[in-house]
């Protein structure tokens, strides 16, 4: 009768390798992406919050008592048209299913900020107020509150987004959304210096800009 099979003679067998790292475990699983009809819902949606957003703490501010202004309400009129013109220019797909070339997206984001400082020139009589630190923290920080709800559900959104130039095209959203902080101030703030509204009020338009690029570069490729 043969004596049962055992380990015992193998665990005199030293270690071959005894210093040698521990296997890395398997990367985890890749994120789905969204489909294009997933996102399109999930981008209706946040824009429909936003809106909501802007809507209700501009009313708990108060509006501006001049919003009859002529040049007051074409300013607001045209920015918050460019709003959802900038998102579209960013991220509507071609006829070919890719997304906008490049130099379209690059456009769009000098057309922005063109918009946003060309109406900052119309004459408007009003409250004049110097262009100070304590003005400019003043509405930069309330243009801030009312860019970051938009801003923040812009960025899960769209996160892993752009196929091409994402950083270019996170820079647009991200003026969008510093422009949509820009017309809420706007609506609030009494002061008519071009300087003031310009620094002021179009501060969270750049702040936005720049952030959307490092985001989109850093998160929204595929």
């Amino acid at each position: 009768m043969m004596p049962p099979e055992t380990d015992e003679p193998w665990n005199d067998i030293p270690d071959p390798f005894p210093h040698a790292p521990a296997p890395e475990p398997p990367p985890p699983p890749a994120e789905r992406s969204l489909t294009r009809s997933q996102r399109a819902q999930r981008l209706a949606g946040a824009a429909g919050l936003s809106a909501t957003w802007l809507v209700i703490f501009a009313a708990v501010l108060g509006f501006r008592p001049d919003l009859g202004n002529t040049p007051i309400a074409v300013q607001l009129a045209v920015w918050s048209v460019a709003v959802p013109l900038g998102l579209f220019v960013s991220l509507r797909p071609m006829e070919d299913g890719f997304p906008p070339k490049p130099r379209t997206v690059f456009a769009g984001l000098v057309a922005l900020f063109a918009v946003f400082a060309g109406l900052v020139a119309l004459p408007v009589t009003g409250s004049q107020a110097a262009l100070s630190v304590a003005t400019v923290k003043g509405c930069a920080t309330v243009a801030t509150v009312f860019a970051l709800p938009p801003a923040v559900l812009a960025a899960l959104v769209l996160r892993r987004g752009f196929v091409n130039a994402p950083a270019l095209r996170g820079a647009v959203v991200g003026a969008v959304c510093g422009l949509s902080g820009a017309v809420g101030v706007h609506s609030h703030c009494v002061v008519v210096t071009a300087s003031h509204v310009l620094v002021a009020h179009g501060l969270t338009v750049l702040a936005g800009a720049l952030v959307g690029a490092l985001l989109g570069r850093r998160f929204g490729r595929p």
